[in-house]
């Protein structure tokens, strides 16, 4: 199965039907990924928000996993701040987003759990990962 992901914004793959959970809205799930990626995708995630998206006039729905990560630290600045000019805060993390919308194949793996951080699991093998790069 070849999953598009974006470091930025990325289509969903609309499929017909309803979600195949109906409280399903924006949950956390436990998502297991093992494959191929030829891009920089980074090494390893475990939880991620599952975004959900359903059109009533065409019965259509989409599923597009967001996977949250640390890409960096504010530095530390030797400077203070001059007066009236925003500035991010020296030694916060700042965070990176990946967004993968998954196949309707995909979406029909998806299992409901009771995980004590997480709704969903969501396990995917045998997976190549191809990034969508935006202009």
């Amino acid at each position: 199965m070849i999953l598009h992901y974006s470091f930025k914004d990325i289509e969903p793959v609309w499929y017909s039907g309803a979600l195949p959970f109906p409280e399903m809205r924006s949950p956390k799930a436990k998502i297991y990924l093992e494959g191929n990626s030829a891009g920089s995708f980074p090494a390893v995630f475990e939880i991620a928000d599952l975004l959900t998206r359903h059109r009533i006039s065409t019965n259509e729905s989409a599923i597009t996993v967001l996977f949250t990560y640390v890409a960096g630290i504010v530095p530390q600045n030797p400077h203070p701040p001059k007066p009236g000019v925003w500035s991010s805060v020296p030694g916060t993390k700042i965070f990176g987003q990946i967004r993968m919308p998954l196949p309707e194949e995909a979406v029909h793996l998806i299992k409901k759990v009771d995980g004590e951080s997480y709704e969903f699991e969501l396990r995917l093998l045998n997976i190549d990962l191809k990034e969508e790069r935006q202009n």
